[in-house]
């Protein structure tokens, strides 16, 4: 994780200290990450990579998608999704919402999951019909 931060910095001309400074994480638990190859909060993921407009995978080095053989189609699916950048970072944002907010979320889903499944059948009824 560390060498990413560090690559990402380079490449948007910033210190390290800098970005640390100004995203409020503490300059010893940057130095745990390069040091000890610590664990970084899920937080600080979040914070970094909208920062540098990067997903949290690739901050971890885990972008790509791979179409193994061996996936099944729902690893397939959360990889071309990891792709969307904007839709995977609020995923991610949704899991560390208030239960009552990420309810609040599920219910609108289910809401209009269903809403535009009933659009759907309609459709097929009229051109059906």
């Amino acid at each position: 994780m560390y060498e990413k931060f560090k690559e990402l910095c380079e490449k948007n001309h910033k210190k390290q200290t800098e970005v640390l400074k100004e995203l409020g994480i503490s300059i010893s638990n940057a130095a745990n990450w390069r040091n000890r190859g610590g664990s970084v909060r899920s937080d600080v993921l979040l914070k970094l990579a909208d920062y540098f407009g990067v997903t949290v995978d690739e901050l971890l080095g885990r972008a790509g998608i791979d179409y193994s053989e061996d996936m099944s189609d729902n690893d397939i699916v959360i990889s071309a999704l990891r792709k969307d950048k904007v839709f995977y970072e609020n995923i991610n944002r949704l899991l560390f919402l208030p239960e009552e907010y990420r309810k609040s979320i599920y219910e609108q889903i289910d809401f209009q999951t269903m809403k535009w499944a009933r659009e759907i059948k309609k459709k097929d009824k009229v051109s059906a019909g």
